[in-house]
């Protein structure tokens, strides 16, 4: 897994990565941590990481300036912010930060709230296997479907990379899905949605946004309320 830590100061830094380096032995997990304190380079490097640990206040570029230069790079990464200022919370949380933790770090914590990103990121490495029209089978990332939409007999797959029509029926996709992820919800009989890509939704439509595409499904008046419900224990559980 790739690491980074971004703090500038190195007394900080070294000691949190020094942490981060027991928290993933004792997991028996191999890590490259790259350390920094400069974020100028950082944003500069380009790189992709799984997590990032961020400082915010880092002189003329912030934290949150990394983190949106990291996730425009690797949208699945984990951004962790280490800071003394609480001020930024509701900046954190408008970029998606796993998590906003205080300055000296609580190291009982930390290791749980990485624990728990490696079961986010273990569940966003799984598949399920599907049937194109053309007979071919497709092993699908379950994170990487932004949604299903139920097409006659056959199911609409739209993922980040593509869409194509599936042979199975909605209904046993929809399963497929179920059994392996509790982010997904109906927002009409025909739609299944994946609720990590949802950018807006009302009583008549959910838009679904990654990157430049934007996506716009049919919300019922019946499902309304359950996806509206789904929705709220979905952000209490990226937190």
């Amino acid at each position: 897994m790739q690491i980074l830590v971004c703090d500038d100061e190195v007394k900080v830094l070294e000691e949190l990565a020094c942490i981060l380096k027991d928290i993933f032995s004792k997991k028996c997990i191999k890590v490259n941590i790259e350390k920094s304190n400069c974020p100028e380079d950082v944003i500069k490097e380009n790189k992709s990481y799984d997590m990032a640990f961020l400082d915010i206040e880092m002189g003329e570029k912030s934290g949150l300036q990394v983190a949106e230069a990291i996730l425009d790079k690797n949208p699945g990464c984990f951004v962790f912010f280490i800071t003394n200022y609480s001020a930024y919370i509701d900046d954190a949380f408008d970029i998606k930060a796993f998590r906003y933790l205080n300055k000296p770090v609580d190291k009982e914590r930390l290791e749980s709230s990485v624990c728990k990103a490696l079961c986010r990121i273990e569940e966003k490495n799984k598949t399920i296997s599907l049937t194109r029209k053309n007979k071919r089978k497709a092993e699908v990332v379950i994170n990487s479907v932004l949604y299903i939409e139920n097409s006659n007999r056959h199911t609409l797959v739209v993922t980040r990379e593509e869409e194509f029509l599936a042979e199975e029926s909605f209904s046993v996709v929809k399963a497929m899905i179920e059994e392996e992820s509790d982010s997904f919800a109906l927002t009409h009989q025909s739609f299944f949605v994946n609720l990590g890509y949802v950018s807006y939704y009302d009583n008549k439509v959910v838009k679904l946004t990654h990157k430049d595409k934007e996506y716009g499904v049919h919300m019922s008046r019946r499902k309304y309320a359950p996806f509206e419900d789904k929705m709220f224990l979905e952000a209490n559980r990226q937190r």
